[in-house]
């Protein structure tokens, strides 16, 4: 059974029935999209099963790297598993990580920054995946177990604010949700941050930081983000999100446009115009308001 660590993705050979030495020659295809960059590197995880007894025969780990764009075959000693069972036994594995465009997830590739000059006003983004969440949390009669996530988007001070689906009873879900967000902000020079806050039933699970001035900057972004527990701020998993924030003339706001007539005649009328308003403070009771503006 081949596992991709950091994943629900696996899949298992044929069994071979009574032998010490079994040849299987079988090709078998995982959908591994991408990975987070560590020390270790992604790796596969192989456990070898009795389908007899039911019991584990051994386990071992494959690096991908020597994979990339590369056959890569060798031979893998048969390791103990978890109950230290002793074990013994090698077996000889080929791999090949490659691309195939059918499986390819690249949502706003085809983005050109058509207007670099002009402000941007329209965020794009896209919740890709999630890998090791923490597991929920239990109540006073209840223990832990696999959450059913979804994550939430927002950039405090402002209207923007999106939420995937849930998915259910994973630690390592899968998103691929998209989103538009009409967004401008006050100052190009510090445009903000964006808060990426993955959660179970309302409880948040980690918080992820996505400054916006890298999107800014790249155009379009794809980046892996650390997620930490709000309370004790130590890791809590990681999210692969993709943001690009373009400018799109549709979205602009061009008051009093056409050119000024009259210029040698008195003024005789005020034309005013009220755009936009941010960070305004909660109700007393804790609603949202409902403001207008007087003059």
């Amino acid at each position: 059974v081949f596992t991709y660590a950091g994943s629900d993705l696996r899949v298992a050979s044929e069994h071979r029935e009574a032998t010490l030495s079994p040849t299987w020659k079988q090709e078998l295809i995982l959908p591994i999209e991408e990975f987070q960059k560590s020390v270790e590197g992604p790796h596969l995880s192989v456990k070898l099963e009795s389908v007899a007894s039911g019991s584990s025969m051994g386990t071992f780990e494959v690096p991908l790297r020597p994979a990339m764009h590369s056959l890569y075959r060798t031979w893998c000693a048969v390791m103990p598993d978890a109950d230290g069972k002793e074990v013994k036994g090698r077996v000889e594995i080929a791999l090949y990580w490659g691309y195939n465009p059918e499986l390819a997830y690249e949502p706003y590739e085809e983005e050109v920054d058509e207007y670099p000059t002009k402000v941007r006003n329209e965020l794009l983004l896209a919740v890709v995946r999630a890998r090791d969440l923490a597991p929920k949390k239990g109540g006073l009669f209840s223990t832990g177990g696999l959450p059913s996530p979804s994550v939430r988007l927002r950039v405090p001070g402002t209207d923007v604010e999106v939420t995937t689906t849930k998915r259910k009873n994973t630690q390592h879900p899968v998103f691929k949700e998209e989103f538009k967000q009409e967004y401008e902000a006050s100052d190009e020079r510090k445009p903000g941050l964006m808060e990426v806050i993955v959660e179970h039933n309302k409880k948040v699970l980690g918080i992820g930081i996505l400054p916006l001035s890298g999107v800014r900057r790249e155009f379009r972004l794809r980046q892996w983000l650390t997620l930490k527990d709000p309370e004790t701020r130590n890791a809590s998993g990681s999210i692969c999100l993709i943001g690009c924030w373009r400018h799109n003339p549709a979205l602009v706001f061009d008051p009093f446009g056409g050119p000024v007539i009259h210029k040698d005649r008195l003024q005789n009328e005020l034309q005013i115009s009220v755009y936009r308003c941010r960070c305004l403070p909660l109700r007393e009771n804790g609603n949202v308001p409902s403001p207008s503006v007087s003059v």
